[in-house]
């Protein structure tokens, strides 16, 4: 199919397609919709959709920001991988809530480049934590984690990454 001049080029199996974003190698991608987090409420009462270390169950119904349960923090990890990674372009929302007894324990956002940046989970009662403001542009999301250190414990409710 020839180029027209003066004007953009279509595809016939892009067109009326709003769920594209832009990967960082310049390929168009599909963008997933919804919710990708997987049990970001700890509502099953488990780690269900988490990797996490030591290989115990989080889930407490000690603090929780909304329902039942909340994920507790303290010399351990946990983590949730994308199956693919996730465009900035391709998400509406994405945080969490937080509350800790200190400042210290992270939040990793880890990008297919292999870089990260890092929020801290917020010291004292629960506040929301809007990770979108920090993900950098261009980049994709392979996955979160979050890391409770000795010095305290902290607790996440309600982590949400919406497309």
């Amino acid at each position: 199919m020839p180029l027209k001049s003066g004007g953009p080029v279509e595809n016939e199996n892009l067109r009326g397609r709003s769920n594209l974003g832009l990967t960082s190698s310049g390929k168009v991608s599909v963008c997933p919709s919804g919710e990708q987090i997987t049990n970001g409420g700890l509502e099953t009462g488990d780690m269900t959709g988490y990797t996490y270390f030591p290989n115990l169950n989080f889930a407490t119904t000690q603090y929780a920001h909304t329902g039942v349960y909340s994920c507790f923090l303290y010399e351990n990890w946990v983590q949730q991988d994308f199956s693919k990674p996730i465009p900035k372009k391709c998400i509406k929302s994405f945080g969490f809530w937080g509350r800790g007894q200190v400042s210290n324990n992270e939040c990793i956002l880890h990008f297919s480049d292999d870089t990260e940046v890092i929020a801290y989970i917020p010291q004292g009662d629960w506040q929301y934590v809007d990770l979108l403001a920090i993900f950098p542009d261009e980049k994709e999301l392979s996955y979160i984690k979050f890391i409770g250190g000795s010095g305290g414990p902290s607790w996440i409710d309600d982590v949400s990454l919406i497309c």
